[in-house]
């Protein structure tokens, strides 16, 4: 193995290697013995509260670098690493740049797009 000692880090992240997740027996030597719940972080729920609300600063920031949406009008919204974006946008592009602005925070594992296209609160009309 070109690396033998294992790096130290969380499960489930590519910075703890190398972890065996398969059977005991057939684990080879160097390997790290698979954790439970290896898809879940440890901690208590402000741990995962404070997560959240630092992804959601991230998300609002980066939605405000974006000169193709107006912040004012998206609203951010994060629970258990997923960011749920709603509220309105001039066009299904801005909504599409929104929802990637989202995804390209590290952390975020999944962005539900609410957001509606139409007149943000720049003070055009919204269509339908």
């Amino acid at each position: 193995m070109k690396n033998a000692t294992p790096k130290p880090g969380r499960p489930g992240e590519v910075s703890q290697w190398p972890r065996w997740e398969g059977p005991e027996e057939s684990r080879p030597a160097g390997y790290l013995p698979a954790e439970r719940n290896a898809g879940t972080r440890s901690g208590d729920s402000r741990e995962k509260t404070r997560d959240d609300a630092l992804i959601a600063d991230q998300v609002a920031a980066q939605l405000e670098q974006n000169p193709f949406l107006d912040p004012r009008s998206v609203s951010v919204s994060v629970e258990h690493r997923r960011v749920v974006l709603a509220g309105v946008v001039d066009t299904p592009e801005a909504s599409l740049r929104a929802e990637r602005d989202a995804l390209s925070i590290e952390g975020v594992y999944a962005c539900e797009n609410r957001l509606e296209v139409g007149a943000s609160e720049s003070g055009r009309l919204r269509d339908g």
